[in-house]
């Protein structure tokens, strides 16, 4: 039985070193809070947008912008960990160009509620990015 727990524990441990090198997938969402956020700094200058594109790039530090809709202030400094932390930085790192580009389009449902349907590319095809 002892054996059954240094397995069991040394298998955990290499799946989590792993995970944590990159060497294993890793499941890649936006926080519907964070979708929630973007939208309402969106909404300062778009007060009916329902959807919205931002791009993050990952050079010497993380930049994200608002590409879509056009908006004054375009950098969004104070969301981009937010943004990136379900996504991962060695995802943006390994991305074409080191970005991804993610657009997100909120579903109204009902009188109040609402899902959000969001998308990311890394520089090929447009791929479903779970909301959670």
């Amino acid at each position: 039985m002892q054996s059954f727990w240094r397995i069991l524990i040394s298998g955990t441990t290499l799946a989590i070193l792993l995970l944590a090198c990159g060497w294993l997938p890793r499941e890649n969402y936006l926080s519907e809070n964070t979708a929630d956020a973007v939208m309402d700094y969106i909404h300062a200058s778009h007060p009916n947008a329902d959807a919205w594109t931002v791009s993050c790039q990952m050079a010497e530090w993380l930049h994200c912008k608002v590409t879509e809709p056009e908006i004054p202030e375009p950098a969004i400094v104070d969301l981009a960990d937010a943004i990136v932390e379900g996504i991962g930085y060695q995802y943006i790192e390994q991305a074409q160009n080191h970005t991804v580009t993610i657009h997100c389009a909120r579903i109204s449902e009902g009188l109040d509620g609402y899902r959000w349907e969001c998308q990311i590319n890394r520089g090929g095809e447009w791929e479903d990015l779970r909301v959670k």
